[in-house]
């Protein structure tokens, strides 16, 4: 897994994008992170675990 500190503006599609090349699988980091996203949104300034694809 890789840790990363989320930014203004992203979101958990974003990150998807970002780190899978594959927008529909937010849910992994959404399910990794639950205590760190609000809303479906997650907290500028914290840490996310993006777990292996």
């Amino acid at each position: 897994p890789v840790a990363h500190k989320v930014k203004e503006g992203e979101t958990l599609v974003s990150l998807a994008e970002k780190y899978y090349k594959n927008k529909k699988l937010w849910k992994k980091i959404y399910e990794a992170n639950r205590d760190k996203i609000v809303k479906g949104v997650p907290i500028v300034g914290k840490i996310l675990v993006i777990p292996e694809p």
